[in-house]
């Protein structure tokens, strides 16, 4: 496998992975998961976790070098990307991470639903018929 296959595995691997969560994935315009909820357990996000470290690892392991001026770019997307989200989930306060202490599933089911009405291209006849 060349350089170039390994980045774009990896960039696959990325989206993969933020795609996962379905307010995310309906956010980037997949819209497959449209009426799904993210799963929101200690274990989930501790997965998820584990899989961005993962992937951090394989990223910073590329030789640069390798790659075109638009790849560099995505790179450090994919990087500042990946190091947010291990930011966000290893958040702790109270000895507990900040996920466990703060209720989220009003505030996913309101972006959910503001995200399909926002973006949702149907006409309002068709889309409030649900």
């Amino acid at each position: 496998m060349n350089k170039l296959n390994t980045f774009e595995s990896l960039v696959s691997e990325y989206k993969e992975v933020m795609l996962d969560n379905p307010i995310t994935a309906t956010d980037m315009g997949e819209h497959s998961k449209d009426f799904d909820l993210p799963d929101l357990s200690k274990d989930k996000k501790l997965l998820d976790l584990k899989k961005c470290e993962n992937l951090l690892i394989s990223i910073n392991s590329l030789n640069l070098s390798d790659l075109s001026f638009d790849d560099k770019i995505d790179y450090d997307l994919l990087k500042l990307g990946l190091e947010s989200e291990i930011f966000h989930i290893k958040l702790k306060y109270n000895e507990l991470y900040d996920f466990e202490q703060k209720p989220q599933l009003g505030s996913y089911v309101i972006e959910s639903v503001m995200s399909l009405f926002l973006k949702d291209s149907r006409s309002s006849e068709v889309r409030l018929d649900r």
